[in-house]
């Protein structure tokens, strides 16, 4: 079983320097690979649990209507990102998915990207069925959801954003 996260990305930069730009938030060494296909790079990372890819993303019509309604934005990049299963990690944990430091560590890259550079970005979690977290034109809305722990939103101490429910 395969299980990832994903975040959406506007931006005027390629796939290489966004993969950039969130990696060096959170891994001392990762390797990235480009291809290019069609005019378009795809930009591939792996640092062991992470294997994180960012590419080109032009969704149909109405996903962009939606994205635009829920978001204020179209995402122009799609970066999922995979987690291997480490066995003993999922021997510790009776065959279940060790999410949480994981998480955190995306988390880190998030707000790095929060800092550091301008662009629309939305948190997607859950094979990208729940979203938590999105930016756009510098407000920061965090949605209401068990994600949101003490200790994960002390980690936006310095960064100002409004807590939203869905619906």
């Amino acid at each position: 079983m395969s299980y990832n996260d994903t975040i959406y990305i506007k931006s005027s930069h390629e796939s290489p320097e966004i993969a950039e730009a969130f990696c060096q938030q959170i891994f001392d060494d990762y390797e990235i690979s480009v291809i290019e296909t069609f005019n378009q790079k795809r930009t591939s990372v792996y640092a062991y649990p992470f294997s994180i890819d960012t590419f080109p993303y032009n969704p149909p019509e109405f996903m962009k209507q939606m994205a635009k309604e829920d978001y204020g934005f179209v995402p122009n990049f799609n970066v999922p990102i995979f987690y291997s299963k480490s066995e003993e990690i999922w021997i510790k944990n009776n065959g279940e998915w060790d999410l949480p430091p994981l998480r955190d560590v995306i988390l880190k890259g998030v707000i790095g990207l929060l800092k550091r550079t301008d662009y629309s970005l939305v948190l997607k979690l859950d094979n990208s069925t729940r979203h938590v977290l999105f930016r756009h034109a510098d407000q920061l809305t965090l949605l209401e959801d068990p994600f949101w722990t003490e200790e994960r939103l002390r980690l936006f101490k310095d960064i100002p954003y409004t807590f939203k429910r869905e619906g």
